[in-house]
C-alpha cells in the first residue's frame, strides 16, 4: 500500500463504511424522500458525525475520498492521454495502415480516471488530484465504439497504476511539506 509506506495510518474500509452506514441510517438516509435530490445538511451532519467518531476511535485527522469519474482524453494516431496515463486503442497493424495511406483521427474521447479528495475534520479540502484510468470509448472510423462493460476496471495493473499517478504528488511529498 502507497499511503502506509508513506506514513498515513489507514483506517480499515470496513471500519469506516460501517460507520458512515450507520449515522446515514439514523438520519433517514442522505436524500429527500419528496425530491429525491441529495439533503446537502443531512451530508454534512452525518459527516461531521463520522468524521467524529473516526477522529474518537482511531484519531483519524483527514479522509481520503476516492471516486471514478469521466475525464477528457486527446487521441491521435491510435494513442491516447489523460491525467498521467497513456493508452493505445489500436493494433500496430492498423497503426501501421494509417501511416501509410494516411486517414488518422485526432481528437478528444471519453475516458475514466480515478479522482482522490483528502479533506481535514471541517472539510476543507487539502489535496485533490487524478490519475487516468482507461478509455472509456474509442473512435472507429467515424463512430465511437463504447468499451464492453466486462472490459471495465479488468486490469488490475492499470487499475494500480491509475491509483498511484492520483496519489503519487501526496506520497511523495517531503517530510517538511504540507499539502495544498
Amino acid at each position: 500500500m502507497m499511503l502506509p509506506r508513506s506514513g498515513f495510518t489507514v483506517v480499515p474500509p470496513e471500519e469506516s463504511a460501517a460507520i458512515w452506514k450507520r449515522v446515514t441510517d439514523s438520519l433517514g438516509g442522505l436524500f429527500s424522500t419528496a425530491t429525491g435530490a441529495r439533503d446537502t445538511v443531512k451530508l454534512n451532519v452525518a459527516r461531521a458525525v463520522a468524521m467524529a467518531e473516526l477522529h474518537a476511535r482511531f484519531q483519524v485527522d483527514a479522509w481520503l475520498h476516492p471516486q471514478i469519474v469521466f475525464a477528457s482524453a486527446k487521441f491521435d494516431q491510435g494513442n491516447a492521454q489523460w491525467d498521467g496515463a497513456k493508452q493505445s486503442y489500436q493494433s500496430f497493424g492498423k497503426k501501421f495502415l494509417t501511416a501509410l495511406f494516411g486517414g488518422g483521427t485526432y481528437g478528444k474521447t471519453a475516458a475514466l480516471s480515478v479522482w482522490v479528495d483528502l479533506e481535514d475534520m471541517r472539510g476543507k479540502d487539502l489535496y485533490v488530484n487524478q490519475g487516468g484510468l482507461q478509455l472509456y470509448m474509442v473512435p472507429s472510423g467515424h463512430d465511437w465504439v463504447r468499451i464492453p462493460s466486462g472490459e471495465l476496471y479488468a486490469d488490475s495493473a492499470r487499475n494500480a497504476t491509475a491509483v498511484r499517478l492520483a496519489l503519487a504528488p501526496l506520497v511523495t511529498r517531503t517530510a517538511g511539506t504540507k499539502s495544498q
